[in-house]
């Protein structure tokens, strides 16, 4: 890059002699895709919704920016679309309007707080046919493991006073054990005709980690 600085640039600068480095062969590492880590709820969360879609062939996922994205790669390829923050409700809402159901939404919780509840009022503004999987690990974990705005237990109030159904609220345990309950739930919300939201909760594995050690 113009104007870095190197050792080797520096010596000759000062007339130091240029050192004679070991000659190194080419080598090109084999590919390694990111993935999420291993025993990250989001895994099970993804592994649930596509078997309660299975029964969609033509269907939508979208989604948001944050840890979850990878569900776009294999081995899940769980989700169509990614755009930005807070854009995965918003875009499952224009697709709903124009006909496509069903639609899933994927948000992380510290994202929609950030971004995507306005997108939601609006969607429940306009009584849309959509269901928003909120993936809640009570972390920030793409960017640091950051605390989020709320505790995982004042979600369920806001989803209410936004005006999503009681009935149509689910918390879930976002764990393979729980799989078949999880599956049943969210087939019972992609039929229900209007705005649902299932709130998929275990705690960032990596975060986990981070405080038994502490």
């Amino acid at each position: 890059y113009e104007g870095e600085l190197s050792p080797d640039i520096v010596r000759k600068a000062i007339g130091l002699p240029e050192r004679k480095g070991l000659a190194s062969r080419a080598l090109t590492p084999p590919g390694r895709p990111p993935q999420l880590c291993q025993g990250c709820p989001h895994a099970d969360s993804y592994g649930a919704l596509k078997e309660a879609l299975k029964d969609y062939p033509l269907h939508a996922v979208t989604s948001d920016i944050g840890c979850y994205t990878l569900g776009a790669l294999p081995p899940y390829n769980a989700i169509e679309t990614t755009v930005d923050m807070g854009a995965s409700i918003g875009m499952a809402r224009g697709a709903a309007e124009v006909g496509l159901t069903p639609v899933v939404a994927v948000i992380g919780d510290s994202t929609f707080y950030h971004s995507g509840l306005s997108n939601l009022i609006d969607a429940v503004s306009h009584n849309t046919n959509i269901t928003v999987l909120i993936l809640d690990n009570d972390t920030t974990g793409m960017t640091g493991a950051q605390p989020t705005i709320l505790p995982s237990s004042r979600l369920e109030p806001v989803l209410k006073g936004v005006g999503i159904a009681p009935e149509h609220i689910r918390v879930l345990r976002a764990h393979r054990n729980e799989h078949e309950q999880n599956v049943q739930a969210i087939k019972a919300e992609l039929a229900y005709e209007g705005p649902s939201v299932i709130v998929l909760v275990r705690e960032c594995i990596e975060a986990l980690k981070k405080a038994r050690k502490a």
